[in-house]
Order: structure tokens, then sequence, then C-alpha cells
């Protein structure tokens, strides 16, 4: 048996092959695939996207996109800027059967340009300012001018109303003052006038007045006295008939309520003559009864006249209402007793007076 020959098979040695280096880096992906891209302007975006914040934000892609937009990115830029952020993101990691880099080559590390900052907001122009700044001061003058115009228009109508009114006061008390000069001139006039008067007739309206003052006492005195002496006429009429009746009768009796006294007959007076001679009633005023030394008989008429001539004033009241109460109650006794001891009685009728001879005459008696 033969043992088996080990043929030795020629195998081609292997051969590390290393990738040439190219001229670019891989990270930067083609500008033919985005024609017309602003470089800075992706630049931009891809710092943006980059940016560990943004990178920690819950933001969508669709937010991130939109956000873009409003920085003035078109819609190609923004897409090219993703895509070289995930190319990049891919080159970082590198796998395990890549082929290995020569030592001798030296990667170069791309440098992205700075951003550039946003563009400013277009600024008005200097004369659209300057004429803005015109008109508000304008207006503001305006405002002020016309205010200052309404209050002092205020101001002047309140000045006229005031003038107004005061002038209206002044008026009216001018008008006032004239009416009290007018009235006291009058009173003047009229006082002169008076004086005048009471110069020319002062005498006379004197002596005028003395006459007509002791005329209506003269009148009042003999009103006084007429009462008085009608009174007087009545009690005596009446006095005299009860003494006719009573002697006719020839016994004590009362007339008209008039308390008399017995009679007592005189034998010679009556044998002789044949007349009854009248004993006067006596009262007991005091302790001892009076008579009168002018008393006139029964038949014999009385003057009244002269005894009331003789009373004062006082008497002639006192007189006046006991002869009234005679008079209205000619029957009742009562009338006819006087207390003389009362302070007002003994004041008018004092002993001797004509009152009290006369009131003794016609029959009051005194009473307790």
């Amino acid at each position: 048996m033969s043992e088996p020959s080990l043929e030795k098979k020629d195998t081609p040695e292997s051969v590390e092959t290393t990738a040439a280096p190219s001229s670019k880096p891989l990270a930067v992906a083609s500008t033919h695939a985005f024609p017309n891209l602003r470089e800075d302007q992706v630049a931009m975006a891809m710092k943006f996207l980059s940016d560990p914040r943004t990178i920690a934000s819950t933001s969508s892609r669709a937010q991130k996109e939109q956000f873009l937009r409003t920085k003035g990115l078109t819609d190609a830029e923004i897409n090219a800027s993703f895509q070289r952020l995930d190319a990049s993101a891919n080159q970082s990691v590198t796998p395990t059967s890549s082929p290995a880099v020569p030592s001798g080559v030296q990667l170069q590390p791309v440098y992205f340009p700075p951003p550039p900052p946003p563009p400013l907001p277009p600024s008005e122009p200097t004369w659209l300012t300057l004429l803005k700044t015109v008109m508000g001061a304008g207006t503001a003058l305006m405002a002020g001018w016309w205010l200052f115009n309404r209050a002092r228009q205020d101001q002047q109508q309140q000045a006229v109303r005031q003038h107004a009114e005061s002038s209206d006061t002044a008026a009216e008390r001018d008008r006032l003052l004239m009416e009290l000069l007018a009235r006291e001139r009058e009173r003047k006039a009229e006082r002169v006038v008076e004086e005048k008067s009471e110069k020319e007739n002062g005498g006379e309206s004197r002596d005028d007045r003395l006459v007509k003052m002791l005329e209506e006492m003269q009148k009042n005195q003999l009103k006084q006295h007429a009462d008085l002496i009608m009174a007087l006429k009545e009690i005596t009429a009446a006095t005299i008939s009860r003494s006719d009746a009573r002697e006719s009768w020839k016994s004590p009796m009362k007339a008209g309520g008039i308390v008399m006294d017995d009679e007592e007959e005189e034998p010679s007076g009556t044998a002789e003559n044949g007349v009854r001679a009248a004993v006067e009633p006596s009262t007991t005023v005091g302790s001892e009864p009076e008579t009168m030394e002018s008393l006139a008989s029964p038949g014999e008429e009385v003057d009244l006249a002269g005894i009331a001539e003789k009373m004062d004033e006082r008497m002639k009241g006192t007189a006046k209402m006991l002869l009234g109460n005679l008079v209205n109650n000619p029957k009742s006794d009562k009338f006819r007793r006087v207390n003389l001891r009362t302070p007002r009685f003994q004041a008018q009728l004092e002993a001797g007076s004509p009152a009290r001879k006369f009131m003794e005459r016609v029959g009051f008696k005194e009473e307790g």
C-alpha cells in the first residue's frame, strides 16, 4: 500500500490591501446632490442640530424643520443638513471589518465655518421716523392748545356770569337805597308838616281836649246822679205809699217787705188837728238810735237831688247798690238789713252822712 502523498498546493498568500485615502473626507456629502446650497446656512443648521441641547430636547424632526424654516433656510438646505449630520454620525461608528487605515496617512478634520449672525430686521428710513416724531409732537401741541382754549373759555364765561350777578346785585342795592332815601324824605316832610300844624293849632287843640274831657266827666256824673235819683224816687214813693196804708189801717204791718216799728200817737196832735204824726223808723247804729234833723213828713217830698249831690263817689256806689237790691226785691226783708260793722259800710256809711241818713229814712235796719 502506498501512503497518500500529500501534495502541497500552492495557495496565494493573503495580500493585505489598503484602500488609498481619498482626497476628501467621507463625512462630507457630495454637493452635486443639492445644487444651489448656501453653505453658511447649512453649516448653521448642522451646528444647531448637533448642539447637545437640541439633541437632548424632545422636539420632533418636523418641529426642528419648522424652526429652521423660520430662520430662512430652504427645504433643500434643511435636508442636506440632516443628511450630512447622519453621514458624520455613521462615520463616527467604524465597523470591525473596515480596512485599516495606513499609519502613514493622516486624516484631516473638516472645519465648518461659523454660522453668520442672523439677519437684522429691516430698519425704517430716517425720514419716516422724523415724520412720525413731528406728527406726534404736533398732535400733542394741538391737544394742549385745545385744552388751554377750553379752560380759558370756561374762565371767561364764569367771569361774565359773576360780573352780571354782581351788577344785578349792585343795581338792586342801589334801588333799595333810593327807595329808603325817598321814604325818609317823605317822613321828614310829613314830620315838618305835622310840627307846623301842631305849632299853629297847639293851644286850640289842648283847650279842646280839656273841654271834651270835662264834658265827658260831667255827662258821666249826671248819668250816675240820674240813676241814683230815679232809684231814690222809687224808694221814696214806695215808702210814702206804705206809710199811708199803715196809717189807714192803724195797726203795725209789713208794707212791701219793709220792717216798720210800732207807731205812737200824740194825743194833742190828733185831737186838735185830726192829723196823725208820723214817727220815723228807728235804727240802731252802734248802740243809740239817731234822729234825722232834715227828715220830712211821709207826705212831704224829699230833695233827692240835694242828697245825691252831697254824697261822694264811694257813697253813691254803695247807696246805688243797696237801693237797686231793694227795688229789685221789694218784698224781701233780707235786703233791708245791713251789717254796718262791715269795714266797707263803716267807711262809706259813716254816721251823719247823707247816705246813712237816707238809708235810715227808708227803713234799713242793722243786722245782728
